[in-house]
């Protein structure tokens, strides 16, 4: 039973009635015609949003950041928290995740799932509906562990501190020399469109031919092509997602995309 029944004369919802006894509140996207007049990946689908100038781009291991939230203890459990979604095609999705040396870490499992499926293929479907307009995007891969938690990797959010330098505590020189770059790339953005300035390894623009990205690593900042960026098992998702696509059909130019969303492609 939904929990918010009422509505006030002013329009709003009360937010307590919203949040009450729920540990983490999922947002839901609002298609009011106003702000929004679709979903997101329905708009960038068609090319109809604002042709801006875009940077984008994911951590290596977001998924860490929700360990506190992740509840399966089983493949079963895994599998039936994603059927809803997946359908019939929940078991084959939750096999390409479990293997020989992760049947005893479901929680880890679940984690790189949510990286791809939570960032990694909606990042993608942006770049990719981005082609569609003439304004530059230019992608990167942020790879530096927490400082706080290093065996967690590199979880969401973590390159903001080094975007807004805003580092604490003891700071080593990488992570220094890391800090000034990605400051140096944003503020050149923010002034010229263009992150690429003086001193700084070259930041080619994305395009689905290429996959060019920014890599911002524990050793170097480098510039390179996604070749399979991915491992093999999100190619697999996509084989065993392709028989369900009845209108908009995987190309080789998809080769970056984790997961496509069935709401989008049926």
């Amino acid at each position: 039973e939904n929990r918010v029944t009422t509505v006030t004369s002013q329009g709003q919802l009360d937010a307590k009635l919203i949040t009450r006894d729920e540990p983490y509140y999922e947002t839901r996207t609002t298609i009011d015609g106003w702000l929004l007049n679709d979903y997101v990946e329905f708009v960038f689908t068609s090319g109809n949003q604002h042709n801006i100038l875009m940077i984008i781009g994911t951590n290596s291991q977001e998924g860490n950041f929700y360990l506190n939230y992740i509840k399966e203890k089983s493949i079963e459990d895994f599998t039936e928290s994603i059927s809803n979604f997946y359908g019939d095609d929940a078991k084959d999705i939750v096999n390409l995740y479990i293997n020989n040396s992760s049947e005893n870490d479901i929680t880890g499992a679940v984690s790189i799932y949510i990286t791809d499926s939570w960032f990694l293929e909606p990042t993608n479907h942006l770049l990719k509906g981005m082609e569609s307009l003439n304004s530059s995007v230019y992608q990167y891969q942020f790879s530096i562990p927490n400082k706080k938690y290093p065996n967690l990797g590199a979880i969401h959010a973590d390159e903001i501190k080094y975007v807004f330098n805003n580092l604490e505590g003891e700071i080593s020189e990488n992570d220094k020399l890391i800090e000034k770059k990605m400051m140096s790339y944003w503020i050149q953005f923010a002034k010229s469109g263009n992150p690429n300035g003086k001193g700084l390894k070259r930041w080619r623009m994305y395009s689905s031919k290429k996959h060019n990205y920014l890599d911002f690593n524990i050793l170097s900042n480098s510039s390179r092509r996604i070749k399979r960026r991915l491992p093999m098992v999100i190619v697999r998702i996509l084989l065993v997602l392709y028989m369900r696509i009845t209108v908009h059909r995987l190309t080789p130019s998809n080769k970056l995309t984790s997961f496509m969303l069935k709401t989008s492609l049926a």
